[in-house]
């Protein structure tokens, strides 16, 4: 038998902005009954929380935007996958999911038959990567919210000093994630309507917990319909495909800049430096915003190889930018 209502919570933020620890806070109160404004009584969930640190296998060091990295955050998005269909249609592979590091039996579904919450807890700072959470969500008739915990950079780089090596994530890696950070936007993206933002600064009080839950249950009331019209579904497809490039666009740039400062770092004084960065910048923006409109055309071969997470995705995209680099300079 399948499960019934099932809901996403998306965690979004910075690493040691409070994310795993609102995630137990979390699912503790999801698993009781709570009682929240006007005396609306929010029925007890099966819970089902995907740490993502503790479920990617790769290297600390390995380099976002890689073709190992791509294939390992698809490796974990197959697995939800295999999961949500599990629970909504009750046939699958119960096995499978050990490497979601959950202990999953059908016992557990058809005791909380009426409501089943999956926490995702990952950085998801781009919005690509909450958009096939809710592509997710639409294809199966699901909730779908997000909790942003919002945490000041300096006060994010004092906890991840105080982390074990472990934990620990580099300071450029976090600061990298700062600038790209994408805070839910419920008036430019509707989709994403249920959304709460939390300032991690302060102890998460009774309140916010009731206002979290609370959004919870009525994205459960009011799940992701799902496409009824083909030409629409295959829009949503190009946009994600979009999304996915841009963001690959963007850290190839990103590369591309790092190495033509490291070129001239002995070639220039400090002013030059200073001015080479801010014209390679202008340039970055510039390309991103042509690829994003449209003006620029990503060719059809590197976007094929960016989606099936190739290998040669990386040093085709690098090429072709470069190329467009170049050309910018003339």
């Amino acid at each position: 038998m399948g499960n019934g209502n099932i809901g996403f919570v998306l965690l979004i933020g910075l690493p040691a902005s409070g994310k795993t620890t609102f995630a137990q806070l979390l699912e503790k109160s999801l698993k009781t009954s709570n009682t929240v404004s006007h005396q609306e009584q929010i029925p007890s969930s099966f819970v089902v929380n995907i740490c993502y640190d503790k479920v990617l296998q790769w290297p600390t060091q390995i380099e976002e935007g890689s073709a190992k990295w791509c294939e390992e955050r698809k490796r974990v998005f197959t697995l939800v996958e295999k999961l949500v269909s599990l629970l909504k249609t009750g046939y699958g592979d119960v096995g499978e999911m050990k490497d979601l590091n959950l202990l999953v039996h059908y016992s557990e579904f058809q005791k909380y038959h009426e409501r089943t919450i999956i926490i995702i807890d990952d950085n998801m700072y781009y919005r690509s990567m909450r958009y096939q959470y809710f592509q997710l969500a639409r294809l199966w008739n699901l909730g779908f919210s997000q909790v942003f915990i919002d945490c000041d950079l300096e006060e994010v780089l004092q906890r991840n000093a105080a982390r074990s090596k472990d934990d620990f994530v580099p300071e450029e890696v976090i600061k990298r994630m700062k600038s790209n950070l994408e805070p839910p936007d419920k008036v430019s993206h509707s989709w994403e309507q249920y959304s709460y933002c939390i300032s991690s600064s302060k102890p998460i009080c009774s309140t916010v917990l009731c206002d979290v839950l609370l959004m919870i249950q009525n994205s459960i009331l009011d799940p992701v319909p799902p496409i009824r019209d083909p030409s629409e579904a295959a829009k949503m497809a190009r946009t994600t495909c979009l999304v996915n490039v841009i963001h690959q666009v963007d850290l190839t740039l990103r590369k591309i800049i790092g190495q033509k400062m490291s070129n001239q770092q002995n070639a220039l004084n400090k002013v030059q430096i200073k001015n080479l960065a801010k014209d390679l910048q202008i340039k970055k923006r510039l390309i991103l915003k042509h690829v994003t409109e449209g003006t620029v055309q990503i060719p059809e071969e590197i976007c094929a190889n960016i989606e099936s997470c190739s290998s040669n995705a990386s040093l085709l995209l690098y090429q072709f930018l470069q190329q467009q680099f170049n050309t910018s300079d003339d």
